[in-house]
């Protein structure tokens, strides 16, 4: 047992916010190594991940209304106060006195008295302007620019109207309610209308499920969750889909025997639905060029019951090494990695090939609730490099590819610039290729119909034929 296990879940969570850096690194991986530090592993996850994912919402409350610039405090004190903040707003059922106690006494730990008292003061500022820390959003009592709204569906109410109107400008009122960059959300509202991008933000900040789909190989979704649950995981079956939604366990996943026996894996059920989209058949060649850590290839894996070939690759070594885990773990014998300089000769190697799969590096804006730290990373708009990056992986795809194969495009973005824009131009250039079909999926919140799951774009391309007179059939 760690030295750190009977620290609080506020302690815990400091820690690993005083590490963390918006430009490098990912906030999950830090979050795993550190969660040892308390048994409150829970609440030092929803801390952790609340702070970094509203950081500018959190930031806007101290300056107007405790009158504090918060990148001229002290970082173990910024983070004191965010996360006071944070609870104050979007944990309605931990008391206020809890709340602020608690960052008086880290505030004490971490500077001084003095320190302390501030901390006091500026928290107690903030709880003087809130009027109700929990109210239907359509409360009569108050106007909408008075209300933070979370995503269960109730807000929070300041004593005044401080927000932005959002009828003449939803922009601008998104933007802050849901700490997004204001150049995405006026694009989502160009792209998909006002509505659904309000939709879109609002999901953007759930707190994403975790969706286990079970090794068809070895087990069915009906006995995983009655094993699951026998484990002591808190789980419902998903009949639509044949996934089993994780809600609640003892310790890490890692820790569950099932997972441990390669009875499950875990992914979003939209990366779930690539494969569907392509539907690949027992007996395909299929080529993943962007693999690890190997959920695409898996899912396309079991659809062909473990049977054919997937020549997996990636850039990255260290995520191939985790294929490999992945892979090993359920028992999957058909996907067989390869390393980049490896690659080529291991297509030229195959006797057939039917598709090959491009799920390129991009933006991850549709994804922004899971990975928490990305939106912070857009600040500047779409880095121009990304955008070409993509062009230069779908131009490597092609050279693979050949006649009568498939080319399945996938991104976890939702904006056209990387999606449609992207195969628009590209089938310009390619006259010997045609859409076959393509999907965007918004991100979405838990509704009485489905779970909710991240957004993403995928695109299925087809490869024309040549006839004897040269000419594209």
């Amino acid at each position: 047992m760690s030295q750190w296990t009977h620290q609080s879940a506020r302690a815990a969570a400091l820690k690993v916010l005083r590490q963390y850096n918006t430009h490098r690194g990912d906030a999950a991986e830090l979050l795993h190594s550190e969660l040892d530090m308390t048994h409150r592993t829970g609440q030092a996850t929803d801390l952790v991940y609340g702070v970094i994912r509203n950081t500018p919402l959190l930031d806007w409350l101290l300056t107007q209304v405790a009158a504090i610039q918060p990148r001229h405090v002290k970082p173990a004190i910024r983070g004191i106060l965010r996360m006071g903040v944070y609870e104050l707003v979007f944990a309605p059922k931990t008391a206020d006195y809890a709340i602020v106690n608690e960052a008086v006494n880290l505030a004490r730990r971490f500077g001084s008295r003095k320190i302390a008292g501030f901390v006091n003061g500026v928290l107690r500022q903030i709880q003087r302007h809130i009027a109700s820390r929990d109210v239907s959003l359509e409360h009569p009592r108050f106007d909408v620019r008075a209300i933070i709204p979370r995503t269960d569906g109730g807000g929070c109410a300041l004593s005044s109207p401080l927000l932005p109107d959002p009828s003449p400008a939803p922009d601008d009122y998104l933007h802050l309610v849901w700490s997004l960059p204001r150049w995405l959300v006026r694009d989502w509202i160009a792209a998909y209308g006002a509505e659904t991008a309000a939709q879109i933000c609002l999901a953007c900040n759930r707190h994403p499920s975790v969706v286990a789909w079970p090794n068809t190989q070895r087990i069915d979704s009906g006995t995983l969750a009655e094993r699951l649950a026998a484990e002591g995981v808190t789980c419902r079956l998903l009949p639509v889909n044949g996934a089993v939604q994780l809600r609640r366990g003892r310790g890490p996943l890692t820790a569950v025997q099932a997972f441990r026996e390669g009875l499950f894996y875990v992914q979003d059920p939209t990366a779930e639905a690539v494969s569907t989209f392509l539907a690949p058949q027992p007996g395909d060649c299929l080529v993943d060029l962007c693999a690890a850590p190997g959920g695409k290839a898996i899912a396309c894996a079991l659809k062909m019951n473990d049977t054919g070939c997937i020549i997996a690759s990636d850039a990255s070594t260290t995520r191939l090494a985790r294929l490999d885990e992945n892979t090993a773990r359920l028992g999957l014998s058909c996907i067989r990695r390869v390393s980049q300089n490896e690659l080529d000769q291991a297509v030229r190697s195959l006797d057939r090939l039917d598709a090959i799969i491009l799920d390129v590096p991009c933006s991850n804006t549709g994804v922004l609730a899971r990975r928490v730290e990305a939106r912070h990373r857009l600040e500047r708009g779409l880095p121009a490099p990304l955008l070409r990056r993509q062009r230069e992986l779908l131009e490597y795809a092609y050279a693979r590819l050949r006649p009568g194969a498939k080319l399945l495009y996938s991104t976890c973005s939702i904006h056209p610039k990387e999606n449609t824009h992207q195969i628009q131009t590209f089938l310009q250039v390619h006259p010997d290729l045609y859409l076959i079909k393509e999907q965007i999926v918004f991100p979405s919140i838990e509704n009485a119909d489905a779970v909710d799951h991240d957004g993403g774009y995928m695109a299925l391309l087809g490869t024309l034929s040549i006839d004897d007179s040269g000419v594209f059939s």
